[in-house]
């Protein structure tokens, strides 16, 4: 049976979480609003949806799907950062 309080309700009938506010997105991974703002205003936030006056929320796919993208990002980043130090030590060894 369904409660008025959300709170309350989530108590009572616990399921599985389908959808975060923004609010909660950015607490359960520990960045900032203005990050996430960031993001969004670069094109490279989570998908989002509107559920009328209840505002914006992200799905939790959308959300594991944004961190996928995150960490693909972070890999490819690395890899660079990698062959670029690789690159000097050859050209370094070249010079001894």
């Amino acid at each position: 049976m369904a409660c008025r309080s959300k709170r309350e309700n989530s108590k009572r009938n616990p399921v599985r979480r389908l959808a975060w506010t923004i609010d909660e997105l950015c607490a359960s991974l520990c960045i900032s609003r203005s990050l996430y703002e960031k993001a969004k205003r670069e094109g490279w936030g989570p998908r989002e949806m509107v559920f009328g006056s209840a505002g914006i929320r992200i799905t939790d796919e959308a959300r594991a799907e944004w961190i996928a993208s995150r960490e693909e990002k972070a890999a490819i980043t690395a890899a660079k950062r990698s062959e670029h130090h690789s690159g000097h030590a050859i050209a370094g060894e070249a010079n001894t």
